[in-house]
């Protein structure tokens, strides 16, 4: 194989642009998002009953108990962002069929960093997004104030201060200011995007 001298002589590693040979592993990764999809599309709110014990009927969740868990948790945690998180495993799904090594760090902090994003920005309006939340089982329309559409991340970060609980606003909320949080927000969301462009997807679109 021939090797670019001049990469060599900037003190640069050749790039391999080589096939990826298909793993028999990689059947089992997207096995595991598929289901991991299905479950939080098949999520219910009332699917929490049946998890801790409270009805004796089967979970409405298309991967049974483990997926009603599964996604109650994500919910419970990033809030409205686990729909985000289904477009972050569909570039992951993209990238997997490209060529060439992946940038499997750059990618991870890429997501998380849009992930994060997102649930300050859910977190920061709980009374927008109150009918939804309520429908999942994070939040009552009668409190909206109350609802967890960022997750309990989101709320410990950008939540608004719920006055009658004694509830404080959000650590960065408290810091910067709702519109600090929302600059916060579309930052990471942003820059989250573009690194995950830039170390996996850049060279292909540059080689068309």
């Amino acid at each position: 194989m021939a090797v670019d001298k001049s990469n060599l002589r900037r003190g640069k590693a050749p790039q391999n642009t080589a096939p990826r040979r298909f793993k028999v592993r990689y059947v089992f990764y997207f096995a595991f998002a598929l289901m991991l999809v299905l479950s939080i599309l098949s999520y219910s709110g009332s699917d929490y009953s049946t998890i801790v014990g409270g009805s004796d009927a089967p979970p409405h969740n298309w991967i049974g108990n483990l997926g009603a868990y599964l996604s109650y948790w994500l919910f419970i945690c990033c809030g409205l962002a686990t729909y985000v998180l289904l477009g972050v495993l569909a570039l992951a799904v993209i990238r997997a069929f490209l060529p060439g090594p992946a940038n499997r760090t750059r990618f991870f902090t890429g997501a998380v960093m849009i992930m994060l994003g997102a649930m300050l920005l859910f977190a920061m309006a709980p009374e927008t997004f109150a009918s939804i939340s309520d429908k999942l089982g994070i939040g009552r329309s009668g409190a909206a104030r109350q609802g967890l559409p960022g997750g309990v991340i989101g709320q410990a970060l950008a939540a608004p201060q719920i006055e009658e609980l004694n509830i404080h606003d959000g650590l960065i909320r408290r810091l910067i200011g709702p519109v600090g949080t929302m600059v916060s927000g579309w930052a990471l969301l942003f820059a989250g995007l573009v690194m995950i462009y830039l170390a996996d997807f850049h060279q292909f679109v540059k080689a068309q």
